[in-house]
C-alpha cells in the first residue's frame, strides 16, 4: 500500500512538472524589445521636412529686397502712402507699381514700413548706389530668391517618404488607422499560428509584428499558461482559434514596450533599422542544445526540435518559427514591409539633407548680404560722382576708402558694437585697435571699385555676374568658418538663429 501511495504521489509530481507552462524567466525579453521598437515606431507620424524659420525669413526678405531694388524710389513712396492710407487704391500707386506689379510692390512697401528706420535707410541707400555695391547686392539677392519656391519655402527636388503607412501595415497586418484594441489572424491552434518544427511557418507570426509578439509573450489556457517570457506579470489567456482574435492584455504589452523604450518619441525612426537587423540576426542564429536549429524568434527548450506550442518544455517554446524545411528559412512577410519602411525613412532623410544644405546656402548668402549692405551704408566708402574723381586710379580710391573705413571701425570700443564689416580681435594690444576692418570687407571695397571703374574711367557694368560665380565660393568658405558672424541686419531683429 505504501509503495502504491508513493508511486501515485510521484506521478502527481511529474504531472505537475510537465503540465504546460510558458517561459518564466524573461527568456524572450531581448527579442520582445526589438519587436517593441517597431511597434512604437508605427505609432509615430511621418517626420516633416520643413524650411527652418530662419531660412524662411531670409528668403522672404530677399524677395522684398529684390522688388525694392527693381522699383527703387517708387517702393519708398508707396510705403509712405500706405502709412497714411492702408486702403490706398491700386490706381493711386506709383507708376512702376501699377497693374501686374501692384501686389508685389504693396507687399514690399508694407514690409519696409515694419522695419526700423535705420534698416530702411540701408535698403534705400542700396537702391541709389552707383559704386558697384548695388550690382553685387542685386546678384546676391537674386541667388537667394532662386533658392525659394513661389510660396517662400526652400526649393528641394527630393520628396519625403511615407514610412508611417508601411510600419503600420507591418506591425498590425493591415493598412489604415492604428486600432485601440488590435486583433490578430489566428489559426486553429497556437502551434499552427506560431510555427511547426522544420515544416510550416506560423501563419499568425508571419502576418504581423504583433502576431509574432503574441507567439512569444502570450499566455493561453492550454500548454502556454503563466508566460513571463516578455514581462514580469503574465497577460490573460490568449484565444488561439481560427479567425480574428482580440489581443489579450494589449495594455500590458504596450506599457511594457514603452518602458523598454521610454524616449521613443524623441528617437523617432532611428531604432527601426537597428531593430530589424537584430531580429534578422536572431532568425539566422542557431538555437538548441545541438546548435543546429535556426529560423526561430524567441526562446525554445532543449534541442529545439519541437514546435512553438507556448510550452517551454519538451523541446518546445513560446516562439515563432519560419522554417519550410530543415534547411530552408522563409523570413516573415512583415520583415519585407519593415524593409520597405526603412526605404521610405531613407527618402525622408535624403530630402532633409537636401533641405539642410539649401538652408546652409541661404545662411551663407544672407551673411554676404549683411556685409554688402553695411559696407554700402558706410559714409567712409562714399565716392564723389564728379568726372574728375571718377577718373582717378581705382587703386588710390580703394586705399583711401579702406583707410576711412578702418578709422570708423577703430572708433568702436566694444565687441558688441564691432559688427560687419568690422571684426573684433580681443587679443590685440595697444597701439593696435581691437576693432578693425575685416579682410573680407577690404576685398569687397576693392571689388566695388573694379566693378565701377574701367581702365578708361567709365562705369563698368560688364562682369557684374562675376560676383556670384567667382566671389560666392570664397564668401561661402569665409562665412562657414565664422559660425557666429553677425547676421543680416533684417534677420538679426526677427528671430534669426545666431548660429547655424
Amino acid at each position: 500500500m505504501l509503495l502504491i501511495a508513493l508511486t501515485a504521489a510521484t506521478d502527481l509530481i511529474i504531472l505537475k512538472q510537465v503540465t504546460g507552462t510558458g517561459p518564466e524567466n524573461g527568456q524572450n525579453k531581448r527579442t520582445f524589445n526589438s519587436l517593441c521598437a517597431l511597434v512604437l515606431a508605427a505609432h509615430l507620424d511621418n517626420p516633416k521636412v520643413e524650411t527652418p524659420q530662419a531660412a524662411q525669413t531670409a528668403l522672404t526678405a530677399a524677395k522684398h529686397i529684390s522688388t525694392l531694388l527693381e522699383h527703387g524710389a517708387d517702393i519708398n513712396n508707396l510705403a509712405k502712402q500706405l502709412k497714411e492710407n492702408a486702403a490706398l487704391e491700386k490706381e493711386q500707386f506709383p507708376t512702376t507699381c501699377k497693374e501686374e506689379h501692384a501686389g508685389t510692390c504693396k507687399q514690399a512697401a508694407s514690409w519696409l514700413n515694419n522695419l526700423p528706420e535705420q534698416e530702411q535707410a540701408k535698403l534705400l541707400a542700396a537702391t541709389a548706389d552707383r559704386r558697384g555695391f548695388k550690382q553685387q547686392i542685386n546678384q546676391t539677392v537674386q541667388t537667394l530668391t532662386a533658392l525659394a519656391t513661389v510660396a517662400g519655402q526652400l526649393k528641394i527636388s527630393k520628396t519625403s517618404g511615407d514610412a508611417a503607412a508601411k510600419l503600420q501595415e507591418a506591425v498590425y497586418g493591415k493598412a489604415g488607422e492604428i486600432p485601440r484594441q488590435p486583433s490578430v489572424s489566428s489559426a486553429a491552434s497556437r502551434q499552427a499560428s506560431c510555427g511547426t518544427a522544420d515544416t510550416t511557418p506560423g501563419t499568425m507570426a508571419d502576418a504581423s509584428v504583433l502576431g509574432t509578439i503574441v507567439c512569444l509573450c502570450a499566455s493561453d489556457a492550454g500548454n502556454g499558461g503563466g508566460n513571463k517570457g516578455c514581462y514580469d506579470e503574465p497577460t490573460p489567456a490568449q484565444t488561439f482559434s481560427a479567425g480574428e482574435q482580440s489581443v489579450a492584455g494589449w495594455a500590458t504589452i504596450l506599457a511594457a514596450c514603452q518602458a523598454a523604450h521610454p524616449n521613443h518619441e524623441q528617437v523617432g525612426y532611428k531604432l527601426v533599422a537597428a531593430a530589424l537587423t537584430s531580429l534578422e540576426r536572431e532568425l539566422y542564429t542557431t538555437k538548441g542544445s545541438t546548435g543546429i536549429k535556426n529560423g526561430i524568434l524567441g526562446a525554445i527548450h532543449g534541442d529545439a526540435s519541437g514546435s512553438c506550442t507556448g510550452q517551454h518544455l519538451a523541446n518546445n517554446g513560446a516562439c515563432a518559427m519560419f522554417k519550410t524545411s530543415a534547411d530552408a528559412i522563409k523570413p516573415p512577410a512583415w520583415m519585407a514591409k519593415i524593409r520597405q519602411a526603412i526605404n521610405e525613412i531613407d527618402k525622408t532623410e535624403a530630402a532633409r539633407a537636401e533641405a539642410n544644405y539649401a538652408a546652409a546656402q541661404v545662411h551663407a548668402l544672407n551673411e554676404t548680404l549683411t556685409t554688402l549692405l553695411n559696407l554700402n551704408a558706410m559714409e567712409a566708402l562714399k565716392q564723389p560722382a564728379s568726372p574728375t574723381q571718377a577718373n582717378k586710379p581705382p587703386s588710390g580710391d580703394s586705399k583711401k576708402q579702406e583707410e576711412e573705413a578702418e578709422k570708423e571701425c577703430n572708433k568702436k570700443e566694444k565687441d558688441t558694437d564691432c559688427t560687419a564689416p568690422c571684426t573684433w580681435d580681443g587679443e590685440a594690444k595697444p597701439p593696435k585697435k581691437k576693432c578693425t576692418l575685416s579682410e573680407d570687407a577690404k576685398k569687397q571695397v576693392e571689388k566695388a571699385n573694379q566693378e565701377t571703374k574701367g581702365k578708361d574711367g567709365k562705369t563698368n557694368t560688364t562682369g557684374s555676374n562675376s560676383f556670384v560665380i567667382k566671389k560666392a565660393p570664397l564668401l561661402l568658405a569665409f562665412f562657414f568658418s565664422k559660425p557666429n558672424f553677425p547676421l543680416f541686419f533684417l534677420i538679426k531683429n526677427y528671430c534669426y538663429l545666431k548660429t547655424f
